[in-house]
């Protein structure tokens, strides 16, 4: 029972929340080094963006880290993730 297709799926499924979480949390401290203050909800946001968009973003903090502030002000300030393009 444990090991069925339905159970590897859900742990499968919370690990990745879990991951998607963890980068969340580090785009919030990098925001808040950065003095950017966002929304309460922000951290909410972006973890449903998911796990390989947060990674994307967080490439971006690293690589050009005034892109990736905007990019942070216009995801948490919005519910579209569309215009967000990490390599532009």
């Amino acid at each position: 029972m444990v090991d069925s297709p339905f159970w590897e799926e859900l742990r499968a499924e919370i690990c990745a929340h879990v991951r998607a979480q963890v980068r969340a949390e580090t785009l919030m401290i990098f925001a808040r080094v950065h003095g950017l203050t966002l929304p309460p909800e922000a951290e909410d946001r972006l973890v449903s963006r998911g796990e390989s968009n947060l990674e994307q973003l967080i490439m971006l903090a690293f690589t050009q880290p005034d892109a990736a502030l905007g990019a942070l002000r216009e995801v948490t300030a919005s519910r579209s993730w569309g215009n967000f393009t990490p390599h532009s």
